[in-house]
């Protein structure tokens, strides 16, 4: 997976946890975007990016995030590892929180947040 792909897995998913999850979520979503400039330095315009990502999300996948979204609501695997994102996102709320901004992610939590969605990706 080239840098690109991994730029719009982490909108995808920013945008999937804002989509799914109510008001808290604006508070998750604004802290990936802030993990995504720093993950992401080479990107000249990220928030134009992610604007242009979230109206396109919002516009054509809303109704697909609403069917995953029920599908995952009557799987308990499938909970557990819509768990994982939010403690993913938690994590990096906590991290920007208690730990500088320069703080980055290691290459196994980022390991592990793709593995996550792409389990979810399979259902």
């Amino acid at each position: 997976m080239n840098k690109n792909e991994k730029l719009d897995f982490y909108i995808g998913v920013a945008m999937w946890i804002g989509l799914s999850d109510g008001d808290l979520a604006q508070a998750e979503k604004v802290m990936i975007q802030r993990r995504l400039k720093k993950l992401f330095p080479y990107q000249e315009d990220l928030e134009a990016q992610i604007n242009k990502y979230e109206i396109e999300f919002k516009q054509d996948y809303s109704k697909s995030l609403k069917s995953l979204k029920k599908r995952m609501e009557n799987s308990l695997e499938a909970n557990m590892h819509k768990k994982n994102l939010i403690d993913f996102a938690t994590k990096i709320i906590i991290d920007d929180q208690i730990i500088n901004d320069q703080e980055e992610l290691t290459i196994e939590e980022i390991n592990n947040f793709f593995a996550s969605f792409s389990y979810i990706s399979k259902i």
